[in-house]
């Protein structure tokens, strides 16, 4: 015997359950997008909304440019040893 019949499901059964859990999640999912959304409206209205997204690429082009000049500096350093090991 196979498990379908163990359980007295047929097919059909199984498969509406299946959809009606899937139904379930993308309600559930709707509400809690939902409740985010009245969330990030009460605290933009307290002023407590803070913008995240712009902090962390501004200090990503921070460690951007320091980087960028660290890179030139080795650059250039491992230029003038090379002259200097080439011309001595």
């Amino acid at each position: 015997m196979n498990k379908l019949s163990e359980e007295g499901l047929t097919r059909a059964e199984i498969r509406a359950q299946k959809e009606k859990e899937e139904q379930e999640l993308i309600e559930r999912d709707r509400k809690r997008r939902q409740a985010e959304k009245e969330y990030k409206k009460q605290l933009k209205k307290e002023g407590r909304l803070t913008t995240s997204r712009t902090e962390e690429r501004s200090k990503s082009r921070e460690a951007g440019a320091i980087l960028d000049k660290a890179i030139i500096i080795v650059a250039s350093l491992i230029v003038i040893v090379m002259l200097i090991l080439f011309f001595v």
